[in-house]
């Protein structure tokens, strides 16, 4: 496996896990992860918890400092996933999602 694909496999991992520990703080969160042209985009489908959940926030935080000391940008998005942005994304290689 090359350097790249470990990193890139490495990253998914993170992101999954990141993913995990969102949808544990509330019951019925929807949350995932896609790639954007320079970062990754973490997204939740419910605009109180984006808003106003401090769980949600300080976890946020302490993601973006591991992100950020291996040079990764990510950003934090509320978005209802649909259908078809979904399959474009996964099509695209690009979705992170706990299924």
């Amino acid at each position: 496996m090359g350097r790249y694909n470990a990193f890139v496999l490495e990253m998914n991992k993170l992101l999954l896990t990141l993913i995990k520990k969102i949808e544990a703080l509330q019951n019925g969160i929807i949350a995932y992860a896609y790639k954007d042209t320079n970062w990754w985009i973490v997204a939740v489908d419910d605009y109180d918890f984006y808003k106003d959940n401090k769980h949600f926030r300080l976890l946020a935080e302490q993601w973006r400092k591991v992100f950020k000391s291996k040079n990764v940008k990510i950003v934090y998005a509320f978005m209802v996933p649909n259908e078809k942005i979904l399959e474009n994304l996964l099509e695209h290689n690009s979705l992170i999602m706990n299924v």
